[in-house]
């Protein structure tokens, strides 16, 4: 695999969720928890997380490579999405794009190396 232009998380690989609607307990919001631990002015360690929304056509693809990376540095590439409205106000939400995969940050830092 190689890198297309885009955006991209970087990051840990947590977790993959389904999470059931609050309405329609019969539908399902699927997503992919990549966590960024870093250090905060003070020293302390702190962790940033990331949700990613994921298309239902891709779950089992996305549980797979989930299950293979957990832990792991990882490069996610993602389309942002600016939302309006409701009772909560505006929010940025992430999406994975059909049909992507997840990649190893390492194996992509080598291949850029090798590239060079």
């Amino acid at each position: 695999m190689s890198l297309q232009l885009g955006s991209y998380v970087v990051g840990i690989c947590k977790d993959f969720r389904s999470e059931p609607w609050n309405n329609d307990p019969t539908k399902f919001n699927h997503r992919l928890i990549i966590s960024r631990p870093y250090s905060d002015q003070y020293g302390n360690e702190q962790t940033d997380v990331t949700i990613i929304d994921i298309n239902s056509d891709d779950v089992h693809s996305v549980q797979n490579q989930v299950a293979s990376y957990r832990n792991k540095a990882i490069l996610c590439p993602v389309a942002m999405v600016a939302r309006a409205g409701g009772r909560n106000g505006a929010w940025l939400s992430s999406r994975m794009p059909k049909n992507e995969k997840l990649q190893l940050l390492d194996s992509v830092v080598k291949q850029a190396a090798v590239q060079k």
